[in-house]
């Protein structure tokens, strides 16, 4: 059972007003903490992205490019998925690209689920209750429910719901599922 991280990284940013994935954090780009992530957390990683931004991309990993985009993170996991599928792979890692707090670590943990647990098909991490899809790992076996409810349906919920999903509770204290969707949300 092997994993790959996907990097969803092809959104239009609009809530923030320009893309934020290149914002500078820490004197480097925002994205670049969840490809950081990825690599010292020894993951194979792809970033799922669209044309308008693959060029951004050059350099910092192997890119996956959306047939058509912006139509949202469930149409994103899918190409991502489909593209991991003929390499091998059996579930994806989804990260977003905007989480200047996600760490290794939390990794990790993650493939140490996806060990202890083998019969979901979607590890869905809930903090405070609320459910993160994409920090989620989805295994190849959701993929045949992704392409039905496409494009018609949209919603990460929409699958898990229809889905074998395990639960995993985190503290409320960890900061990993924090992402940043405002020029204000940098304060928080």
């Amino acid at each position: 059972m092997t994993g790959a991280g996907l990097i969803l990284a092809g959104g239009q940013s609009k809530r923030y007003g320009k893309q934020k994935l290149f914002e500078n954090y820490h004197n480097q780009p925002l994205v670049n903490q969840s490809i950081q992530a990825f690599k010292q957390s020894n993951m194979p990683y792809f970033i799922v992205t669209n044309d308008e931004l693959a060029n951004d991309f050059e350099g910092e990993g192997p890119i996956i490019v959306e047939q058509t985009a912006h139509l949202g993170p469930l149409s994103a996991l899918c190409t991502g998925l489909e593209q991991i599928q003929s390499l091998g792979y059996s579930y994806g890692h989804v990260l977003a690209g905007d989480l200047p707090f996600i760490e290794a670590s939390f990794i990790l943990a993650m493939k140490r689920y996806a060990e202890t647990f083998p019969e979901p098909t979607i590890l869905l991490p809930v903090q405070n209750e609320r459910e993160q899809p994409l920090h989620a790992i989805y295994r190849l076996a959701c993929l045949p429910t992704i392409q039905a409810l496409l494009p018609e349906q949209t919603s990460m919920r929409a699958l898990y719901k229809s889905q074998h999903t395990k639960r995993l509770s985190f503290p409320n204290d960890v900061r990993f599922f924090k992402n940043i969707n405002r020029p204000t949300d940098w304060r928080d």
